[in-house]
């Protein structure tokens, strides 16, 4: 997708710059590559200057089908409290849209924001690029206002530290990196530097790239950002391998944020389906309101007060309405537990020789998967470890919970495994006390007190999107191919996906992806049983 590399946009990505650099011409340029190439795409816009995409640069043609919601260009106005539905759309169909927020209050906006964050979070399964500009005021630095702008501080954070594993991609844009929240800068993997003058706002870059990046690396990038021109900046994509100073070429759309002139003349947009987004509208607006628990809470007070006590059908029917609603969300994620299973006693059952057929579906008792281990207290030492490489690695250790190979873990936390960076953090972690060993690497109760409560590691298909996007290449093919074929022999794996089988680079592949605990076999090779428990 051009300047940006296409895994780099895979990783939620801040482009930072002062007012005038050219950060938001950079974004929409960004923006229209991932239209173009048929990408799923949401602009969260406080400035007005995103509708334009749905014109050329001329504004004598149309530009992009994206549904504009709110502000001056609105297709279809904003209220307070249309977040939740606004959201569902977005989340559960192709709808590609701009949500400009301009002409809001605060007061409305945040509650706005709040409810687009947290429904997103819960609904969007596939892939989103989500485009935050003046991210700074929806995820501040320091004390908030008030509850409410704590509440959408809190669930626009989730969106990046927990939001990659349900789809979205974040782009944070910003002319305050310095006012921009610290837990979510350190969650972007690829940066955008522009011209940034203060010292602060340099720092919070400086900060960024001692998370994620040598900063010996990034010298020469920091003594340029007070001098770089309109439109230059720098794109550092650590885990691609990506440092670069580059010039943002002009952007195919309209500039909405310019001044009117009065001699724009009628401005030609690309068509969309006013109505269908209309119908589409009501209906989430209605599902809503119908599940709204205030809504269900003042209409059992209603009954109580009318007959002295609840109404029995009345209670029943909303008890089974929540209960259809959780088994709906819940089952696609039984039925992958379930199908993962099965695949994985067929794999077992083949190495072993065995002769007995195993069904995957139905499965009449299913291989449990490990359950996740009881959290760690919080420690007073939490803090001590801050956001960047010591608290992934602690973070992956804690969720691997065993000896875990040094290139295994390298991978999780996205670092090279030979590199200084890496080397020097796990020795300065040794002499702390936080892990053990050199290859394979263990957190010690110290470590664990360190970090924290953590999340376990996801399972069944939602690990393999993880591995499979980490490793990329051959190793995603294969890893692909075994989970839809279940135990393979060699030959027929290599010729499934496209290679030699007793080519060098098929070899040292299988011999990396078993060094890493995600296959096992020789001659039968399957997905190992570490892949769904790890």
């Amino acid at each position: 997708m051009g300047i940006i590399p296409d895994k780099a946009l895979e990783q939620h990505i801040a482009i930072l710059g002062i007012t005038g650099s050219g950060k938001t011409f950079a974004a929409k340029g960004i923006a229209e590559s991932i239209l173009s190439s048929g990408g799923h795409l949401c602009v969260i816009d406080p400035t007005g200057a995103w509708s334009g995409l749905r014109s050329s640069a001329s504004g004598k043609k149309a530009g992009f089908p994206v549904v504009i919601f709110g502000g001056d260009q609105a297709d279809v106005p904003l209220t307070a409290n249309s977040g939740e539905a606004i959201a569902e759309i977005v989340a559960t169909t192709d709808t590609s849209c701009v949500l400009d927020t301009g002409n809001m209050t605060v007061r409305d906006q945040t509650r706005f924001l709040t409810d687009v964050a947290e429904t997103l979070y819960r609904l969007n399964r596939k892939p989103l690029h989500l485009i935050i500009d003046e991210a700074h005021n929806i995820m501040p630095q320091g004390k908030v206002a008030d509850p409410q702008s704590a509440m959408m501080l809190h669930a626009a954070n989730r969106l990046l530290s927990q939001g990659r594993s349900r789809g979205l991609r974040v782009m944070m844009i910003s002319q305050r990196p310095q006012k921009l929240h610290k837990d979510s800068l350190s969650q972007a993997q690829a940066l955008v530097a522009m011209r940034v003058v203060a010292p602060q706002d340099r720092k919070a870059i400086e900060d960024w790239i001692g998370s994620w990046a040598d900063p010996k690396e990034g010298a020469d990038m920091m003594a340029s950002l007070p001098s770089l021109q309109t439109g230059e900046g720098w794109v550092w994509a650590p885990v691609v391998g990506v440092l670069k100073r580059v010039k943002f070429p002009p952007i195919k759309t309209y500039d909405s944020s310019k001044a009117p002139d009065g001699e724009a003349g009628e401005i030609v947009l690309a068509k969309i389906d006013l109505p269908a987004i209309q119908a589409r509208l009501e209906l989430a607006t209605s599902d809503a309101a119908e599940n709204d628990p205030k809504r269900l809470k003042a209409r059992i007070a209603e009954l109580e007060k009318a007959k002295g006590k609840p109404d029995a059908d009345a209670l029943r029917k909303a008890e089974e309405a929540g209960y259809a609603r959780g088994r709906a969300e819940v089952a696609p994620a039984v039925k992958q537990a379930l199908a993962a299973a099965g695949d994985r006693l067929r794999a077992l059952a083949e190495d072993l020789g065995s002769s007995q057929v195993i069904s995957a579906a139905p499965v009449p008792n299913p291989v449990p998967l490990q359950p996740s281990r009881p959290k760690a207290p919080p420690s007073s030492t939490r803090s001590e470890i801050g956001d960047g490489l010591p608290r992934r690695i602690l973070t992956a250790l804690a969720q691997l919970d065993g000896a875990v190979p040094k290139s295994r873990l390298a991978l999780m936390v996205e670092v090279k495994a030979s590199g200084g960076y890496f080397r020097n953090t796990l020795t300065k972690m040794r002499s702390e006390g936080q892990v053990t060993g050199t290859d394979p690497i263990s957190i010690t109760p110290a470590g664990r007190a360190a970090v924290g409560p953590v999340d376990p590691l996801p399972v069944g298909r939602d690990l393999l999107d993880v591995w499979s996007k980490r490793l990329g290449g051959l190793n995603e093919r294969i890893l692909g191919t075994l989970w839809d074929a279940g135990a393979l022999a060699k030959g027929d794996l290599a010729a499934r996906v496209g290679t030699d089988p007793s080519g060098g680079y098929f070899r040292n592949t299988l011999t990396k992806l078993r060094g890493l605990g995600l296959i096992d076999g020789t001659q039968t090779v399957s997905l190992s049983m570490n892949f769904y428990t790890a």
